[in-house]
């Protein structure tokens, strides 16, 4: 409970667990930072006494003139930080913390050099401990670049640096400058010899670092380095796995369109020479993205996606949601996607309580572009395919332009299906949904509404309503008139079918410009149209 927490951080006892931080045995490190998380977790907000408790225990440890009790210092604030980033923070930032361990840094030993870059590592996750160490320790780190001697803190301190790149411009330029620093990054990650925790580092540090096309390209050319994440991916690790999401996110992702508005940022920005770190690039066109997605493919991307859905890490989610979508962007792949088994990671996504509702959003797009190309019956098994229609009517009501686009092409052809589906579409608001759709000034979206209506024409209870509605069948008049071909082909179609009964006649006969829309489809250029009219003039003769 409370109350014994806050004693407890008093004791020797909590000194000794701190200092097994420091212990060799990998096994007792997260075993700390768990134990002193619980700790902090029964304090219920008020953890003043931890903080002070832990920062006294730290200094002395570090202010000591044994080697043995600085690395238990360092040790012991790294697995602070792993338990809870804020009371790590209120010791990093403390007065004077932070510059006296940099006014001695050059003649400490490698073993301390090297945890006090981990222990940096670990205070970047939070944006006032990053800004604080760019002020202080950057010339350190990038000096550490160097050191072709101690690969080891070379590397470690270049995965800082990493995490540092938005706040100091000439931190990105450097790291860009040294080439080789992305290949030891891979390396450590192929070499299924090292630690975790080493590897786990290479693929944060990557996660960065393939923001820029150059390094996306060296990665997706990289066999080995594909195929070893999906067995990286298998491990319980959220930050390996979420790491290995971001690296595939980077990679598959295609440029996004600017707005006018983000246009016009974008040249201001370079005419008063601010600019992103991020430089435009040939390599981050939809060609080379298209290709990147093609060799993710062949080295078990699927798989280590799988993998990776297995994560309950929120932000995990909602990537491997995107990276999905990127995947089926291209019709080619969405076959693969099918007999591999991700659609069925596509649902979990879309069904699951920890991704973000643009996750959703984008898994549930990913499936509608299945769903457009290929036959539900063959995509979806029968069950799923019902399962799809309410996040795809969702998707119709809050959804930008396209998803709007895709969600309602997507009812359509599960529209087509069977007499389930359509029931299933129905229950499910869809009708009305699709019926609002047709005002929308989008021309692409309102042709897909009514294309979703004409299929849905076949189920009775739809057909009964229109029957009632004279107003319904005004509009789609109107629409068999209008400039698009496809808009006018559904909604003339759907006047077909529902012209059989007398009622619907009678209301296609008192629209005032009825006949001469009929006329109009009778003698147009394309044989379909004319099909639709002569069926309609056919019913109300």
């Amino acid at each position: 409970d409370k109350a014994s927490a806050i004693a407890f951080t008093g004791t020797s006892g909590f000194a000794i667990l701190l200092g097994c931080a420091a212990e060799k045995d990998d096994r007792i490190k997260p075993m700390v930072a768990l134990a002193v998380s619980r700790i902090i977790s029964h304090m219920n907000g008020e953890d003043k006494s931890i903080r002070e408790s832990c920062e006294s225990t730290i200094s002395d440890w570090l202010n000591a003139d044994k080697e043995s009790d600085k690395i238990k210092g360092l040790s012991a604030l790294a697995s602070i930080f792993q338990a809870n980033v804020d009371v790590g923070k209120s010791i990093l930032l403390s007065k004077g913390f932070l510059s006296d361990i940099m006014d001695t840094i050059d003649f400490e030993s490698e073993q301390f050099q090297t945890l006090f870059i981990d222990v940096l590592s670990q205070a970047c996750a939070d944006k006032t401990c990053r800004q604080n160490i760019a002020e202080r320790c950057t010339g350190f780190l990038l000096k550490n670049l160097k050191l072709e001697s101690k690969n080891e803190i070379r590397i470690d301190s270049a995965l800082v640096l990493t995490k540092l790149m938005f706040i100091r411009r000439e931190i990105t330029d450097m790291l860009l400058q040294e080439e080789n620093l992305s290949d030891s990054f891979i390396a450590r990650v192929i070499d299924d010899e090292r630690d975790l925790n080493s590897r786990v580092n290479a693929v944060e540090g990557l996660s960065y670092m393939t923001i820029f096309a150059p390094i996306k390209e060296k990665i997706a050319k990289n066999d080995v380095f594909l195929k070893a994440l999906t067995d990286l991916a298998k491990r319980e690790n959220q930050p390996l796995q979420y790491g290995i999401t971001t690296i595939i996110d980077n990679i598959t992702q295609y440029p996004r369109e600017l707005s006018e508005e983000e246009k016009q940022l974008k040249k201001i920005k370079e005419f008063s020479k601010e600019q992103s770190i991020v430089k435009d690039d040939e390599r981050d066109k939809a060609e080379y993205v298209i290709k990147r997605i093609e060799k993710v493919l062949k080295n078990n991307g699927i798989l280590t996606l799988i993998a990776l859905s297995k994560t309950e890490s929120v932000n995990a989610h909602e990537s491997l949601s995107q990276i999905f979508l990127n995947i089926v962007t291209e019709k080619k792949f969405r076959g693969q996607v099918v007999q591999q088994g991700g659609v069925k990671v596509l649902f979990k996504m879309v069904n699951s309580k920890v991704n973000t509702d643009k996750g959703i959003m984008l898994a549930t797009q990913a499936l509608a572009k299945i769903a457009i190309t290929m036959d539900p019956r063959l995509a979806f098994k029968s069950a799923k395919a019902t399962d799809l229609v309410r996040p795809l009517i969702v998707m119709c009501k809050k959804g930008n332009l396209l998803q709007q686009f895709e969600g309602l092409m997507a009812l359509t052809n599960l529209g087509s299906v069977d007499d389930d589906l359509r029931m299933k579409i129905l229950k499910e608001d869809g009708i009305k949904t699709m019926e609002t759709l047709q005002f929308t000034e989008h021309v692409m979206v309102r042709r897909a509404a009514t294309e979703a209506l004409c299929n849905m024409m076949y189920e009775p209870e739809v057909y009964t309503s229109y029957i009632q509605s004279p107003n319904k069948i005004k509009l789609f008049v109107a629409l068999s008139d209008v400039e698009d071909f496809e808009t006018r082909r559904a909604a003339s179609g759907a006047l077909a079918v529902l012209s059989q009964a007398e009622e619907i006649t009678q209301h296609i006969k008192k629209v005032n410009y009825g006949y001469e829309v009929i006329k109009n489809l009778l003698e147009d250029k394309s044989e379909e149209l004319q099909h639709r009219g002569a069926e309609i003039a056919k019913n109300i003769i």
